[in-house]
């Protein structure tokens, strides 16, 4: 309504970085038989979930810490922003691998990274394309796609809609994993969503923290 869009404006002008969900895109995350209550709990569950990635960055101990002055380097200013969260499990990350059901674009991901690395991407989406019959993924090739998949559900909220990060001026980026978070997925991921940003100026902040109840995920 004209009164939510007057809202809106005005509290756009009196904030540094706003983050709306609108209800249309809450429309498209549910079902049928969603509740309105538990429909508004789930917009609440992605603010919440990016408050506190931020939080951890300055407070949780971790590889790359931050503190309030990168925050507010990104987010001063910025008007509308878009937030998501994605996590990505080993255990289903690599049963999806070896049952060769992973999307095309993480196997194309996994060719592109393996790229900057020893092997050639055909020898990474051979890897993938063996283990749906009778080749097991190693270990790396796991990490990597596990890497792949949480930023992707991160940049694909449905929640967001069509926002994209493409043309952003500023992003803040918290990778949070457990004891067996490697340098190999940080890295991963850090570039991943580096190639995504299609504005040379833009301030791109990374942070990674340690959770252990994360054991076996990568957030």
């Amino acid at each position: 309504s004209s009164n939510a869009r007057d809202g809106l404006e005005r509290l756009a002008a009196a904030t540094d970085t706003m983050i709306t969900v609108p209800n249309q895109n809450l429309i498209k995350a549910t079902s049928r038989n969603t509740s309105l209550l538990d429909a508004f709990a789930m917009a609440d569950d992605v603010l919440l979930e990016g408050v506190r990635s931020i939080t951890d960055l300055m407070v949780r101990p971790g590889l790359i810490n931050l503190d309030f002055a990168d925050v507010r380097s990104v987010m001063q200013g910025m008007g509308h922003a878009m937030m998501g969260t994605g996590v990505a499990s080993t255990q289903e990350v690599r049963a999806e691998l070896e049952a060769g059901n992973t999307t095309s674009d993480i196997i194309a991901d996994l060719g592109a990274n393996e790229e900057s690395s020893s092997e050639s991407p055909e020898a990474a989406e051979q890897t993938v394309k063996k283990s749906g019959s009778t080749t097991k993924v190693d270990d790396r090739t796991v990490h990597t796609a596990r890497a792949l998949s949480a930023v992707q559900k991160a940049l694909r909220n449905p929640l967001l809609g069509d926002a994209s990060v493409k043309g952003a001026e500023g992003i803040l980026v918290n990778i949070t994993g457990g004891p067996d978070m490697t340098l190999l997925e940080v890295d991963t991921a850090a570039r991943h969503i580096t190639d995504q940003v299609d504005n040379p100026d833009a301030n791109i902040i990374f942070g990674s923290t340690f959770d252990e109840s994360l054991d076996g995920q990568f957030r």
